[in-house]
């Protein structure tokens, strides 16, 4: 009577022992992943540039186990493998890979089966254990055993699928991530000189905001708010693309300035030093958006409006590029307040106007940045205007009487 229990009390263990090591199969697997997200996300950061508190912040995860350690060391292994490999190589490795996952399921320790075993084989105190291995039927594997076997083939195909997706999502992101990235800003009445990674160089006007960005084959910067001048290291491999409100510039070695006020006019002013520089805008006016282009070269200009409209290709004279970086501003028949309000991004006028008559005033000419009083000065010569102090210690502008 008892011998006749005794095979279901062998099955229930063996089912229970098999849950177990699921259990602890999934266990060991979700902690690995956990880690190696973690990795992932480390080695993403190291490329973007990592503050002195993420330096420290990954000096401790990183000391916190070996597992840590090693994970982020195969992390760069791998970038830098994939980094490297052709589109030919790429099958062989996912072979590779498929191959070594198989001879991790094959290799299972086989102690998982010895309920299994114990419960088809007969039961002699006696028997050696090795001899219920051997007498176990070639059809056990039908049984519970082999729904387990079956069931870790699926899972370990099934965890192989999501880690190769998973590396491979995560090698496309580490390739297509920048290599360098950086926003820059200037305040007011200061200008600013970067010597760029990939050997640009980057003058910020006053009140300028700016981000760049490096890529592999590419290099980008978006103009913000304000005015710069950027002179471009030839590389034809890795050509620069600006983006200044509606328009889109593309170089692969020249100089060249842009102005871009996000407040205000909102134009986008594009003059050529030398090289080459491909304009293109996109008008959206229009129910279908029309994208124009045009080729700058050196001593040429042109300006695109808020809506994408692309003005005419003018001739510059050497002195009128970019004349900020000597602090001087240039108004062709530019309406009075806005010159006032280009003034006051490089310092307090304490200019005001009131009556629109004068705030329509046209302005030219070529004038010192910091120096409102002589502007002031001037324009009483220029237009029939008169200068009065207030009692808030503004001078208004006001029509000569």
């Amino acid at each position: 009577m008892n011998h006749s229990k005794q095979p279901d009390r062998t099955g229930s263990a063996s089912l229970e022992e098999q849950e177990r090591v699921q259990r602890e199969l999934n266990l060991v697997l979700a902690q690995e992943s956990q880690v190696d997200l973690a990795a992932a996300d480390w080695h993403k950061r190291h490329v973007a540039g990592l503050s002195a508190q993420e330096a420290q912040d990954f000096a401790q995860w990183r000391a916190q186990s070996p597992a840590h350690a090693a994970a982020y060391d195969d992390m760069v292994h791998s970038y830098q493998l994939q980094r490297d490999l052709s589109q030919e190589e790429t099958p062989r490795l996912q072979s590779s890979d498929a191959h070594a996952w198989a001879r991790f399921v094959h290799a299972w320790p086989p102690e998982l089966d010895t309920d299994h075993d114990a419960a088809q084989a007969p039961s002699h105190a006696s028997k050696p254990r090795a001899s219920h291995r051997s007498a176990t039927p070639q059809g056990a594997s039908r049984g519970r055993y082999g729904w387990g076997l079956r069931q870790r083939h699926v899972l370990a195909a099934g965890v192989c699928s999501a880690l190769f997706a998973l590396v491979a999502w995560l090698a496309w992101q580490a390739w297509n991530a920048p290599s360098y990235q950086a926003s820059y800003a200037t305040v007011q009445d200061q200008r600013q000189e970067i010597a760029l990674k990939d050997g640009s160089q980057l003058v910020l006007d006053s009140n300028t905001h700016v981000n760049v960005a490096l890529y592999r084959n590419r290099r980008e910067l978006q103009l913000l708010d304000g005015q710069i001048l950027l002179d471009v290291a030839p590389n034809t491999q890795r050509p620069w693309q600006v983006q200044a409100g509606s328009a889109t510039l593309r170089v692969l070695g020249t100089r060249f300035s842009v102005r871009h006020r996000a407040q205000g006019e909102g134009e986008v002013n594009v003059q050529v030093e030398a090289g080459i520089v491909e304009v293109h805008a996109q008008s959206a006016g229009n129910a279908t958006p029309a994208t124009t282009r045009r080729i700058l070269h050196a001593k040429q200009g042109l300006q695109v409006s808020p809506a994408g409209v692309m003005g005419a290709v003018t001739a510059l004279p050497a002195g009128d590029i970019a004349p900020w970086r000597s602090g001087l501003i240039r108004f062709s028949n530019t309406p009075l307040a806005q010159a006032l309000v280009e003034l006051e991004r490089y310092g307090p006028t304490k200019l005001a106007i009131t009556d629109p008559k004068v705030a329509a005033l046209p302005i030219d000419g070529m004038y010192e940045a910091n120096r409102p009083d002589r502007f002031a000065k001037l324009l009483t010569n220029l237009h029939p205007v008169q200068l009065v102090p207030r009692e808030d210690g503004q001078i208004e502008i006001q029509l000569r009487r």
